[in-house]
């Protein structure tokens, strides 16, 4: 009997100690397991901020939105460079044309940048013609209409050097040269 209770007592010593290591390894499980949850805590927390910095940097609620304005951004990006590439296109035409027309000796050639329609068809040019005219029209009324008032003036200032007898040579030297300026050589 004893020996059955040694015996017994033995084997309630040992499942009591056999038990004591695994609460010992259950703690340091649950301490790890403590360890693993803080990490992944601490990760969901700076990826949460992450992208919500995101959000707020590129004013987008979710990928949907961000990758459809990448979309439009990229298509911006694209219409950007081919419009560069038409400018630069252009201009190296035009640069051509200039140089065809120096060949034409055109007076100035840079003109017909702005028509080159003209240089194609000749209702254009018959048109760009008539602007011309009518441009150089008018601006010979306006010349002549100038002309007129200088000579009404000057006439004013013979006038009145007439009545107050002044020949002052400054004042002399003064007329003469508008009296040249204005085409009217008389003095």
């Amino acid at each position: 009997m004893i020996a059955a209770s040694l015996f017994g007592a033995a084997y309630i010593v040992l499942r009591l100690e056999s038990s004591r290591r695994d609460m010992q390894q259950a703690e340091v499980n649950i301490n790890y397991a403590i360890t693993l949850l803080n990490k992944v805590k601490i990760k969901y927390v700076n990826i949460t901020n992450a992208v919500d910095y995101v959000h707020e940097k590129y004013h987008v609620r979710d990928s949907r939105e961000f990758e459809y304005q990448w979309d439009l951004y990229q298509e911006a990006m694209r219409e950007q460079e081919k419009y560069r590439k038409t400018n630069e296109d252009l201009n190296y035409y035009y640069e051509k044309l200039v140089r065809l027309l120096r060949k034409c000796k055109l007076y100035d050639s840079r003109v017909w940048i702005e028509q080159p329609q003209a240089l194609v068809e000749q209702k254009e040019m018959v048109e760009i013609k008539h602007n011309l005219l009518v441009r150089r029209q008018k601006l010979r009324s306006r010349i002549a209409y100038n002309l007129d008032i200088v000579k009404k003036e000057r006439q004013e200032i013979d006038r009145m050097m007439k009545n107050y007898r002044k020949n002052d040579p400054a004042l002399l030297s003064l007329i003469n040269s508008i009296d040249k300026m204005a085409g009217m050589d008389e003095a």
